[in-house]
């Protein structure tokens, strides 16, 4: 029996009235869905409507939100029913755009997969009450759209029909059908005041045509909306689940529309806006990944902003809302197509990426806030810690799941599966002198031995990898050492390190279980320390087991420029085993991207920095600096204990 539903929510009279204008019969796309879902317990209306916050006339209008939404949204139906364990365990029914719940009772219960209640939800701090806000608003509006692909004039079309504000539209595309398209298709949205489009490279992607035809007119706006066709072709197939996702939160849901306009009107303070990160893509997106480096020299050198965190929220895919003002610095900017890649860019590490990235950064350092909507409960934030709930929910359980259906697991080492006392692997180099009785002091030694190294790789022109004693044998060159003491204290370093290294007792019982229950172990490290260094090192550890072992000093193929993952693809691809690799890492770009870009499956565990970032800890001073050997040792030490246990929960 379907209950009587309540609306158990307070309402604003004016939001009240503007919801009760469309009120319609609804007639369901599938009432025996319907009858089916509510019957079972899986769908529960009254749950769903207090959960999500959203308001509706009756049970079946709840349940079509649900039903549209479910097949790329994180909502779920019930308590009964965890949509995104039911996708992650049944990839195949996320791909086909099913909804979770409806394959699992039209087909998966029967198949015997099996479903899992509801897992805990990110308990979003700092939620922004919508309640009270009355939606009388005054602002100018934009909406800026990018089309490569025609058939999202449509989409775009269908997800700004109904909108309670006037706007004006800014578009561009490379082709003239689309031009063409969007001029008679939004021609027919009264909301729509005038219509200004431009045929564009797509030189730049949606950035490029954004900031180099349309930056100075959007000045005189207050708000903005940036869009683009997004199809994630990098699986081989249109995957239109993240554009989707972030059309329905940034346009299409009418009451989430209205509610962040509100936000926004009632907030001055508040700047960006966009839901939180797709829930499907891997938390560790939410870093510089390959764009550190130049993404914090633009900057720097572009806007004067330093910036110091790795990990942190921005609207990934390059969709949002804005406050004009919060951004004026990049609009005011004298913008040109050079500024962007030629076609084909890389897939990561350009200004593109770049700009995604700093958009909230440049309008906090305006003194505006960024604030986010999370459609699970349905809660509008400030708060950025979604950004590490993948590692606060079931961590170890989902990395055992992902082993277990591999055949290969594989292990970086350094703070994978072990970890240094003080955090810094140069305090072993700090050490050395006074033990050899070397008559130079512990920081011009290590000053000496990293300078050392870098010659060596300048050498070898930043190819392949150098090992210790190669360092050593150049120290004794330079004069720093004796010619005659090389190995020795090529191994003394060696020995002081793996006296303060302590094993990730977590990891290593983890590592020789999945050896036990028949997976072949391969051990992959980027490192200067030698091979029969590296097998003694797990040896001490605790490895029992057999493994693969490449080490970088040894081969000359490193993960951090992919030739390690270039070549075990060619290897792997050979012997048929390349499906059924997963490698397990701590490195956000050489353990987790760079594998994925050569097709292999990765677990990420948070490094120990990343750790204490993700505890809310407070901010590090230098803790590699050796000059200042006690804020290294105190500091070191305690993000180094932090660190020693991999999982957040």
């Amino acid at each position: 029996m379907i209950k009587v539903f309540k609306k158990l929510r307070k309402y604003s009279a004016s939001h009240l009235k503007q919801l009760k204008k469309k009120k319609h019969e609804l007639v369901l796309t599938d009432p025996n869905l319907f009858k089916d879902c509510v019957e079972s317990g899986l769908f529960d209306a009254e749950w769903y409507q207090n959960t999500t916050k959203l308001y509706f006339s009756t049970p079946e209008e709840a349940f079509e939100d649900y039903l549209r939404k479910s097949s790329y949204s994180n909502v779920a139906p019930s308590t009964g029913f965890d949509p995104i364990s039911y996708f992650h365990n049944n990839p195949d029914v996320y791909s086909e755009n099913f909804s979770p719940l409806k394959h699992y009772l039209r087909h998966g219960r029967y198949e015997g997969r099996v479903s899992y209640p509801l897992r805990d939800l990110w308990p979003a701090k700092e939620c922004i009450d919508t309640s009270a806000l009355d939606g009388r608003r005054t602002g100018r509006y934009a909406v800026v759209l990018h089309i490569y692909y025609e058939d999202f004039v449509a989409r775009f079309y269908n997800a700004f029909i109904g909108v309670d504000f006037d706007f004006d539209l800014f578009v561009t595309s490379p082709f003239e059908t689309v031009i063409a398209a969007v001029e008679d298709k939004f021609s027919q949205n009264p909301r729509v005041k005038a219509i200004s489009t431009v045929k564009s490279p797509n030189k730049g992607r949606n950035f490029g045509p954004f900031l180099v035809e349309f930056s100075k007119q959007l000045k005189s706006y207050d708000y903005l909306c940036h869009m683009h066709s997004k199809k994630s072709l990098y699986s081989g197939s249109e995957q239109l689940h993240w554009a989707e996702y972030l059309l329905e939160y940034l346009a299409r849901d009418k009451q989430v529309l209205r509610n962040t306009l509100n936000v926004f009107e009632a907030n001055p303070e508040m700047g960006i806006y966009c839901p939180t990160t797709f829930w499907n893509m891997p938390q560790w997106t939410c870093h510089w990944l390959k764009n550190k480096g130049i993404g914090r020299n633009i900057l720097k050198e572009w806007f004067g902003i330093e910036h110091n965190k790795d990990y942190f929220a921005y609207p990934a895919g390059g969709m949002f809302w804005a406050r004009v003002d919060s951004i004026m610095p990049l609009l005011e900017r004298e913008w040109a197509y050079s500024d962007f890649p030629d076609e084909p860019i890389p897939d990561d590490g350009t200004v593109l990426h770049v700009i995604e990235r700093i958009l909230p950064l440049i309008a906090e350092n305006r003194g505006y806030k960024q604030f986010y909507y999370y459609p699970p409960v349905g809660a509008y934030t400030t708060d950025e810690g979604f950004i590490f709930s993948e590692y606060l929910q079931g961590l170890d359980f989902r990395m055992r799941m992902v082993c277990e259906q591999s055949n290969i697991c594989s292990f970086d080492v350094f703070d994978t599966l072990v970890w240094r006392k003080y955090y810094t692997p140069d305090y072993a180099k700090y050490l050395l002198p006074e033990k050899a009785g070397l008559e130079i002091s512990s920081y011009d030694f290590v000053t000496a031995r990293n300078a050392a190294e870098l010659f060596l790789r300048k050498a070898k022109g930043f190819k392949g990898d150098v090992s210790i004693v190669e360092v050593y044998d150049q120290l004794a060159k330079d004069g720093v050492l004796e010619s005659s003491r090389v190995a020795e204290l090529s191994d003394l370093e060696f020995e002081i390190d793996l006296s303060m290294i302590q094993p990730k007792e977590e990891m290593i019982e983890f590592l020789n279980s999945m050896a036990n229950a028949g997976k072949e172990i391969y051990i992959i490290t980027d490192t200067y320390y030698t091979r029969s260094q590296i097998d003694k090192l797990l040896s001490v550890v605790g490895v029992m087991t057999p493994y693969v072992l490449h080490v970088s000093s040894d081969t000359g193929l490193r993960k951090d420029n992919a030739t390690v993952w270039k070549q075990l693809r060619k290897e792997l691809k050979a012997s048929g085993k390349s499906s059924g690799f997963v490698h397990i890492g701590d490195n956000v770009v050489s353990d987790s991207q760079l594998p994925g870009d050569f097709g292999f499956r990765s677990v990420h565990i948070l490094a120990p920095k990343d750790k204490w970032q993700a505890l809310g800890m407070p901010k590090l001073p230098d803790i590699e600096d050796l000059s200042d050997i006690k804020t290294m040792k105190k500091w070191g030490l305690l993000v180094a204990r932090t660190g020693a246990n991999p999982f957040l929960n």
